[in-house]
């Protein structure tokens, strides 16, 4: 197995690797922070005293509801410091190779804990921490079905 291509990282990648990577905690993320921040401004319109507690709640509400942009943003600006320059990565039964405009590196498939298929992206979940996002639209459907296969068999692919 010889799978080679190239992704061009932008704005729109970095936003699909995190919603990729939070999975079902962006969900949480968009409700919980809205219904601090309901609850917060209803005991404050409600209430007699101003309690700092429930100030406290209002603006975690906010901050929860912004988490995920916060991550994106982080992520983007860290990026944004590179040359605009595509990502090479070319996965052999031996190992993933990533090719940046600062570097590069070799990862054995022992590095790798657990991989996961959404929409967009498939996510590598690495030890001891850290992920790599590999666009679909990237590759062609041959190679996401050779490299689902190939993670499949050696037990890497989880739902």
């Amino acid at each position: 197995m010889d799978i080679s291509f190239e992704v061009p990282v932008d704005r729109a990648y970095i936003r699909a690797v995190v919603r990729a990577s939070l999975r079902w905690r962006l969900v949480l993320f968009r409700v919980l922070g809205p219904l601090m921040l309901v609850c917060g401004v209803f005991s404050l319109v409600t209430s007699q005293e101003v309690d700092y507690t429930v100030v406290f709640l209002t603006v975690m509400g906010v901050f929860v509801f912004f988490v995920p942009t916060l991550i994106g943003w982080v992520s983007w600006r860290q990026v944004a410091k590179m040359p605009r320059q595509p990502w090479l990565y070319r996965i052999t039964e031996q190992s993933l190779d990533t090719t940046t405009p600062v570097g590069s590196m070799q990862r054995p498939w022992s590095a790798v804990r657990t991989a996961t298929v959404s929409r967009s992206m498939l996510m590598l979940r690495l030890r001891p921490g850290g992920l790599i996002g590999l666009p679909r639209t990237a590759m062609t459907e041959g190679q996401i079905a050779q490299l689902t296969a190939f993670l499949s068999a050696r037990g890497l692919l989880t739902t």
